[in-house]
Formats: structure tokens, C-alpha cells, sequence
């Protein structure tokens, strides 16, 4: 399934990415963390695998167990790697094997191959091209791929992906330097079933390793006679801190549901989580600056707001969105809907306004600049009324996304297989709705340089595309249709 997507701004990474080049030690310490893994399998459920779990963006995801990621290190028998297997040596005569970094260089290789060169233009990102990153579970392997989209030719495309240790609940792009420089890094951050925060290299093809890691756990002791005592008379934060690590000082203490990249400061992200916490992270120092604590269960959606650098709006399964002052938590206001907050979204037109989408198929809009600073608990604690509000879907409405070209229209999608267009520039009006053809739709996001564009990924593992303006009633209401629409489907 893909369980989560976002968009990389337009011509930032590099053209070819590089190759990560992982030493030996690398690679030790990569199948050591394999195998505190395999441990963990064996001992049974961590905390967050003791709930049901949540795809990120609506429905629960059952465990998944069996020890997959052992199977795997299994099958690829690392404990003999460096081992010499004479009869492997015999058969295929390596010893005498002659290898040319180029096929050019092989004089037995006399026939150019058309293929080869088709390789290596998909292996460039151009300029013109669009980067959606899309979180991909299948079975017991987990990825953040990185799909390539050629608008002019309506195609779409994996470029490359970066193996995760568990399964992706949220991806944010980050940039780590000047726009125009040439040291910028690309980088995504990972929101994961695990408590830690893992940031790789979007142009480093291969690495096992992300480049930091927000909170998380330390290394697991290595065990000893004295490790595996009786479970009944060790204590249980013992003895998972014997097996799993403890966990770091400042970190979420169960899984990453959501993220945010404040685009104001650029050297804060924050992070919504299963533990019921929201954080503010300084990415400069891998550090938490702040915890949060206003919501009364899981935060399933965190957003800052696009013109004001200090307000961060969430929603979470106690069926209420909160907008925070970072510098003030005591000025939390509250919003009540009508079941689990699936998504939120700012109006980039009007960021006072925004709308959030629930498990049961709602989009709620509010003013925060109307509303109460109560926190009760009952649903009366919010005395205020939304805007607006819209029974949009038949399931859960697991996306929602105002346009930032057109300040009236919103994008919504939904388990039951559909995305939906709204204008909201008098009563509601649904402009269209599509099957994207990809199942039930978990993610969905409207491309901020092209807002035309929409990416969206499902339970069938694929990703599709949509311009939205092949819309004869979008194209009718927001300015004419424009030639060399269409759409692409992985």
C-alpha cells in the first residue's frame, strides 16, 4: 500500500543522484541493527505494536508479524558473505573473470543496446520533472520511492527509493541550505512506527543509513548471562530497554503519525505522534525544544500555518483540532468535529481559515480567529460553530487540500476510492469526482508550484496523478481547459 505522499519542489535535486558508497563498517553496523530488530520480533510487540495500528491517514493496519525482516536477513545469509564457496568459484570461474566498467570497453560487446540508453535518460530528473515521494508497504518491506512525473508526456515513474526500517506513516521534504546553492542537501524526513524521526539523503541512491535521527533509542546493551532473566521478576521498562534500547532523552515514545517542516524557519519541524504528544525539533541541533501535550489521543495531522511562523495547527483521534501558538501554549484554541481528524489544511488565501477532514467522511471549516480557548472535554467545550460544513464522502475522508492557485477550490479524498473537487465560492459545490483506480486512497496532496497537479496513493501500492484541469467543470469554472493535461498511474 502507500500510505502516505508529498511533493518535492521543482529542479532541487540533483540530476543524477549519487551512489552512497557504504563501507564494511557501515554494513556491520547496519546488520547489528537487523539484529536487534530480529530480537525484538522474537520477544513479542513493542508499545506501539500493543494497539491496533494506523495506516496514517485512516483505518487501522494489523501487525504485522512473523518476523519478516529476519526472514529476509536470512535469506541473505550475511553470517557467510565473506566466506569463499569453492564450488560457486569452480563452476563460474570468477577467479579468472574479467570485468570492464563499460560495455564500450568489452571488445565482445559489438551490438549497441537501445535500452541502455533509455536507462540512462530515466536515470536523469530534468528540470521540467516533478518529484512525488510516496511511503510503499508490501509485505514485509517498507520504502520511501521516489517517482518521477513528466507532465508533457503524462508518464510517471520510481527513480529510486530508500529502504526504511518499518512501515512509513509520514514523509516532509526538508532543505538544509540556500535554495540556489550548490551544497543544499535534499533531505525527507521519516515518521514511522518507530518513536525516532529518521532524515535520509534524497540524492543518495543505496544508503542503509539516514543521515540523523530525532529521538528514537539507543543502542540495545549487548547481552549478557545477566540480560535474560525471568520476565516476572524484572520490570517491563527493564526488560524492553534490555532488548529495544531506552529511549532518548526529549523523543516521541511510540510511533510518528505526522509532520511538518516549518518553511518560515527552516531549521524547525514538528511532529505529531501515537503517544498523544506533539514536538517542535531544531534541526540544526537533532534536538526537541518543545513538547506539547493539549491533545487527549493520537495526533494524526500536524500543519504550520503558511504566512504566520508560529502557529501550528493539529488534529487528532479525540475528535478535535487545536491551533497553538508555539510561544504560548496557554493560547491553544480548540475545534470540535465529528469524529477523528483525518487531515488538516490552511487556506494559503485566507491562512485564518482552515479544514479538516474526519473518519467519517466530513471536511469542517473553521476560523480560528473565531472560536473558544477552552479545553474541556465535552463536545460543548467549543462554543464556536464552523463555517462550513460538508458530508463529502462515504468513507473516511483520509486527505484534504486547499488549492493555492484558486482560493475557493478544495481537494478531498477518501477510502472509498474517489477524489473529490469542491468550490466553495458560495454554497458548496462538488465540481467533480474521479476513481483514480488505485483502491481505497490513504494520501493525497495538490502540487504547490503546479496546484493543477494531484498526486494521491492507495492500498493497491500504486500512485496516480491527476491534472485537474482535463476537468470540463474545473477547466469551466477556474479559467479553460490547457492543452497537455492528463495523467500518469505507477
Amino acid at each position: 500500500m502507500i500510505s502516505t505522499v508529498c511533493w518535492v519542489p521543482r529542479d532541487r535535486l540533483r540530476a543524477v543522484p549519487q551512489s552512497a558508497g557504504i563501507t564494511p563498517e557501515q554494513m556491520a553496523q547496519a546488520v547489528a541493527r537487523e539484529q536487534g530488530r530480529n530480537n525484538k520480533d522474537q520477544e513479542g510487540p513493542s508499545e506501539m505494536e500493543q494497539e491496533p495500528r494506523s495506516n496514517g491517514n485512516g483505518g487501522d493496519v494489523k501487525s504485522r508479524g512473523g518476523g519478516g525482516q529476519r526472514g529476509f536477513i536470512d535469506d541473505l545469509d550475511l553470517d557467510n558473505y565473506d566466506k569463499e564457496d569453492e564450488g560457486v568459484h569452480m563452476v563460474l570461474g570468477a577467479t579468472n573473470l574479467t570485468v570492464f566498467r563499460d560495455n564500450t570497453d568489452d571488445p565482445y560487446i559489438t551490438v549497441d543496446d537501445p535500452d541502455i540508453e533509455s536507462d540512462e535518460e530515466d536515470a536523469v530528473i530534468r528540470p521540467t520533472d516533478f518529484v512525488l515521494l510516496a511511503g510503499h508497504t508490501e509485505q514485509e518491506y517498507s520504502a520511501a520511492e521516489v517517482h518521477v512525473f513528466d507532465k508533457a508526456q503524462s508518464s510517471i515513474y520510481v527513480h529510486h527509493d530508500i529502504v526504511l526500517p518499518s512501515f512509513p506513516l509520514a514523509l516532509e521534504y526538508l532543505s538544509d541550505g540556500d535554495v540556489k546553492s550548490s551544497e543544499r542537501k535534499n533531505l525527507v524526513a521519516v515518521g514511522t512506527f518507530e518513536p525516532g524521526i529518521e532524515i535520509w539523503d534524497l540524492d543518495v541512491v543505496g544508503g542503509i543509513e539516514p543521515v540523523a535521527t530525532l529521538g528514537g533509542r539507543n543502542a540495545p546493551p549487548p547481552p549478557s548471562s545477566s540480560s535474560f532473566g525471568s520476565k516476572k521478576k524484572r520490570g517491563g521498562g527493564g526488560l524492553k530497554d534490555s532488548i529495544f534500547g531506552k529511549i532518548k532523552k526529549g523523543s516521541h515514545r511510540m510511533g510518528v503519525m505526522s509532520l511538518s517542516w516549518n518553511r518560515h524557519n527552516r531549521a524547525h519541524l514538528a511532529s505529531g505522534s501515537a503517544d498523544r504528544t506533539l514536538k517542535c525539533w531544531d534541526l540544526s541541533k537533532q534536538k526537541c525544544l518543545s513538547t506539547y501535550t493539549h491533545h487527549k489521543n493520537k495526533v494524526q495531522c500536524v500543519q504550520w500555518n503558511p504566512k504566520e511562523a508560529f502557529f501550528l495547527l493539529s488534529g487528532g483521534y479525540d475528535q478535535r483540532c487545536a491551533c497553538l501558538d508555539v510561544r504560548d501554549q496557554k493560547s491553544t484554541k480548540y475545534f470540535q468535529v465529528d469524529g477523528e481528524v483525518q487531515d488538516v489544511s490552511w487556506n494559503p488565501s485566507n491562512p485564518a481559515i482552515f479544514v479538516a477532514s474526519t473518519d467519517k467522511g466530513s471536511l469542517i471549516f473553521y476560523d480560528v480567529r473565531k472560536t473558544s480557548s477552552s479545553s474541556g472535554k465535552g463536545k460543548r467545550a467549543n462554543a464556536s460553530k464552523p463555517l462550513c460544513t460538508i458530508g463529502a464522502h462515504d468513507g473516511e475522508a483520509s486527505s484534504v487540500a486547499f488549492s493555492c492557485r484558486y482560493p475557493h477550490l478544495v481537494a478531498s479524498a477518501s477510502t472509498d476510492q474517489t477524489v473529490k473537487l469542491w468550490d466553495l465560492s458560495s454554497k458548496p459545490v462538488c465540481l467533480d469526482r474521479k476513481d483514480l483506480n488505485i483502491g481505497q486512497i490513504f494520501s493525497m496532496s495538490l502540487n504547490e508550484e503546479d496546484p493543477d497537479i494531484l498526486g494521491a496513493g492507495g492500498d493497491q501500492g500504486k500512485v496516480a496523478v491527476w491534472d485537474i484541469m482535463t476537468s470540463k467543470a474545473v477547466a469551466a469554472k477556474y479559467g479553460g481547459a490547457r492543452g497537455g493535461g492528463g495523467g500518469g498511474k505507477k
